[in-house]
């Protein structure tokens, strides 16, 4: 190389020109380059002179001058590492089992939480008018502050519709319960009352009949399950089917079957029916400002700005204001159809299905969580296997083998390992894990192989090949041959994989101690009180006053029935969201419609005031009784003499009930008040039942159900079961957390063992040595033990004020009543792991007490 002066030319491009360059012919060129290099910068200046070195660099570069490769890894090698590999996991049985196992449930578990991921990323995105799409929602100011509602004033269709041009087409919707018929055959079902365009807007694709048939007030059209249900394969086109909403009754063509939904789809529909025909069977004038609809949906045209619309949308709010003073609109919001159901969390009355975000962040937390376990657990059962190959790593070296190829065969056989534990993760995934995860939440999780699913796959595999194997191969490859020979070889103080051990236990202790908590969340729900007698009682709902009387006659004949009562509203099953007014103040509350005698006889407990008096006219037109946290809402010291304006009528408080849960324990219990009811409204029949006759009254009010309504199907149900749903959710959680914990012990216990061992193999001569000069079975155990013990001690310093937090956030996050986080959930989690990490020490220190100390000392 010439000599190096004062001025030097860039020092990248001679790095890059001794790279590429063959080394015949390096000199030559990089001497040329130099030499016209100092001629230029006395003539021309230096940054001239650096700038066509770099060009004469870049012109040099060409396929004669370009070094060759030398391959040392031909076929044969390769084939040779893949023999290796898999001759080397035939031959350690144990950890390449345990590893294969520890990887394939982490992997299966983060291939379950990319199909949840996957699916709520991709929500909606099946429509194709998607990015079009908005979804109008309402900011409604109340006394507590503004909140968003998904539901919009019926008129603003038609005033999109006609006076903005960059609006193509609009679409509202009306949700209702009622049942079906066809022939013998009858079901509840929910019908979705929708204008025609609905099908124009969303890619909802008939398989029978087409889109305007939505415009035929005559026809409705059913989904496919629906359709099935009813015709099994039998054609549903032309078939006449019964429709009964509040026991009104239709008859209707069927003139379409949709084809089967995308499971990614936020909503859809079981039964769509012209949003025109529900005239009759909703008392509403959908062309007045007060009324609302459940939905408002705008598709635009192409490449067209909201602007135009949210100036008209704004320009109605003070027409719904005035014909609605009591529910006033701030302002709309326009949320775009590929983010409505993402963000649907924060909006009420929403009628797209959405995972709130911290479900999604939890999976993702949890998953590569147990994926670190999993990589670390590996790390260290390979380094503690190293001791039963240092001949074989010694022997290589000496007969030429360098510590790259050691290195590629090491990464190689781990490769081995990840792609056999990957197989088996994906039949895991598939038939264990998604199908356990659908089974506890209320929609269904497909298992697609699309293409993203492959790329996620590779990506997966090369992660786990690269961060499990990774340190092993580097650590095994770095003895030298004859400190192996000489058994002189030093192991050091493992400090890596007793920091990666602690982050194991410190993950484990986070797991065990949050399913703890959830299950002793789910004890203190069900001991709940729920503020009202719900034992022994049986309900039957109804649609009008002839159907409650047959069956109040009927089961008045029972003697096993001790009481009749009745509501419009029933505890746990409906509430009315009602605004009220008091001192021009507006506050947003719930309204149940009872019977005068229903709440003593559920049991309410009065603290002040009187029920209402079925033989008392007043009580009917102008008394309200309200709740404890009624009160408070409002700032009352005292209800006395207060009254309220509700629906332009003024309501005198007459008593006051101490708060109960007529709603789950999701969620808090609403300021509410109470007002009665003739029977010709009532829409559920409560009947007490005398102590023991449960079951039997059951198959009365089966048998007079079926006498006296015999077009409908049973619907009744027991008072104590209306939170059933809440508890299967709640036991789900727990279920799937107990589910977590166990994994992540299995986990933590797998490193443990691959360190205990690595542990034990340094020190067999020195443990042989004490059995020698007599210590005890309990010396050694301590010996072994002190370090693993003071490793937990540390891992829970680590665990225990994060998982406060994170447990602390969560469960308040998902439940509105719950029992206090306390000491008993760490402690009971870290006995568990203390008594696991003891047996799986002893089971290896139970080698030790069994072997021979001349075997390890026989060579010193």
């Amino acid at each position: 190389m010439p000599t190096k002066q004062h001025n030097s030319p860039p020092r990248w491009a001679d790095r890059f020109l001794r790279w590429y360059c063959r080394e015949d012919l390096l000199e030559g060129i990089q001497g040329d380059a130099y030499e016209l290099f100092y001629r230029r910068t006395t003539n021309n200046g230096s940054f001239k002179a650096s700038r066509l070195f770099i060009w004469d660099v870049l012109r040099f570069f060409r396929p004669t001058n370009i070094r060759k490769t030398q391959n040392y890894y031909n076929n044969a090698m390769i084939r040779n590492y893949f023999k290796l590999g898999f001759r080397s996991l035939s031959k350690n049985k144990v950890p390449s089992i345990i590893n294969i196992a520890g990887l394939s449930i982490s992997i299966g578990i983060a291939i379950t939480t990319f199909m949840f991921v996957d699916f709520y990323l991709n929500i909606d995105t099946f429509h194709k008018n998607i990015n079009e799409i908005y979804y109008v929602q309402s900011d409604i100011k109340l006394s507590t502050g503004t909140n968003r509602y998904g539901t919009t004033p019926a008129p603003l269709k038609d005033l999109l519709s006609n006076d903005e041009p960059s609006v193509k087409k609009v679409a509202r919707i009306i949700d209702k319960e009622g049942i079906i018929r066809y022939e013998d055959q009858v079901f509840y079902d929910n019908f979705r009352f929708a204008d025609p365009e609905f099908l124009d807007i969303f890619t909802f694709p008939l398989a029978h009949g087409s889109n305007e048939i939505a415009y035929d007030k005559s026809k409705v059209i059913l989904s496919k399950n629906v359709a099935e249900r009813f015709f099994d394969q039998e054609l549903a086109i032309g078939k006449m089917i019964t429709i009964i909403i509040d026991g009104e009754r239709r008859e209707y063509e069927v003139g379409g079957v949709a084809e089967k939904f995308p499971e990614n789809a936020s909503f859809s529909f079981g039964v769509l029916i012209p949003f025109e025909n529900q005239v009759g069977w909703v008392d509403t004038d959908y062309t007045d400002w007060s009324e609302v609809v459940y939905g408002t949906f705008v598709q635009l045209k192409k490449e067209a700005s909201t602007e135009g619309l949210k100036k008209i949308l704004e320009s109605s709010v003070p027409i719904q204001n005035l014909a609605n003073p009591e529910r006033p609109i701030m302002s709309y919001h326009l949320e775009p159809m590929s983010t409505a159901s993402k963000n649907g969390y924060n909006v009420n009355s929403n009628i797209l299905f959405g995972n709130h975000p911290a479900g999604v962040y939890g999976m993702l937390m949890i998953s590569v969580l147990l994926l670190a376990l999993t990589c670390i657990n590996y790390t260290n059962i390979a380094v503690s296997s190293t001791t039963n190959r240092l001949k074989e790593i010694a022997l290589r070296k000496v007969i030429g083998g360098n510590r790259k190829e050691l290195i590629y065969q090491f990464l190689i056989e781990n490769l081995i390992l990840c792609t056999i534990a990957l197989i088996l993760a994906i039949g895991l995934a598939k038939y264990f894990l998604l199908p356990g995860l659908n089974s506890s939440v209320p929609i269904t999780f497909p298992f697609v192989l699309a293409p993203r699913f492959w790329v996620f796959i590779l990506l997966l595999l090369a992660f786990t090949s690269i961060a499990s194997g990774a340190y092993p191969a580097l650590y095994i490859s770095k003895f030298q041959p004859v400190e192996i020979f000489r058994g002189k070889e030093k192991f050091g103080k493992s400090i890596f994989s007793k920091v990666m051990l602690t982050i194991q236990f410190a993950i484990a202790l986070n797991l065990i101690i949050s399913a703890f908590i959830f299950s002793q969340t789910e004890a203190y729900q069900k001991n709940l009180d729920w503020g009202y007698t719900k034992a022994q009682k049986i309900v039957l709902p109804v649609a009008n006053q002839e159907q409650f009387r047959k069956l109040a006659d009927e089961m008045e004949l029972n003697p096993d029935v001790n009481k009749i009562s009745g509501a419009k509203n029933h505890f746990g099953s409906s509430t009315q969201r009602s605004t009220i007014t008091f001192d021009n103040e507006q506050y947003e509350v719930r309204l149940m419609e009872t019977s005068a005698d229903y709440l003593s006889f559920m049991g309410v407990n009065l603290l002040s005031g009187s029920f209402f008096k079925e033989e008392k006219t007043s009580d009917y037109l102008e008394s309200v009784i309200i709740n404890e946290t009624f009160m408070e809402s409002l700032g009352w010291e005292n209800w006395e003499g207060k009254v309220i304006s509700y629906d332009s009528n003024k309501y005198h408080v007459i008593g006051l009930v101490q708060d109960f849960h007529y709603h789950s324990f999701y969620t808090k219990i609403y300021p509410a008040f109470f007002k009665p009811v003739k029977e010709d409204q009532l829409r559920f029949l409560v009947a007490g039942i005398n102590e023991g006759k449960a079951a039997k009254t059951e198959e009365y009010a089966r048998k007079i159900w079926k006498e006296n309504l015999p077009d409908l199907p049973y619907a009744g149900f027991f008072q104590d079961s209306v939170f059933d749903f809440f508890f299967q959710e709640t036991k789900a959680n727990v279920g799937l957390m107990n589910f977590l914990g166990g994994v992540a012990i299995i986990l933590s216990c797998m490193g443990l063992y691959g360190l205990v061992s690595f542990n034990i193999s340094k020190r067999m001569k020195e443990l042989s040595l004490r059995k020698i000069m007599g210590a005890g079975s309990w010396n050694i155990f301590k010996q072994i033990n002190k370090g693993f013990i003071i490793i937990l001690l540390i891992a829970i310093l680590l665990a225990a004020p994060l998982t406060y937090v994170l447990m602390s956030n969560l469960i308040s996050s998902i439940y509105e009543y719950y029992e206090p986080i306390n000491i008993k959930s760490f402690g009971l989690a870290f006995i568990l792991l203390l008594i696991t990490v003891s047996l799986t020490v002893s089971m290896q220190i139970f080698k030790v007490f069994k072997s021979n100390p001349v075997d390890a000392l026989r060579d010193e």
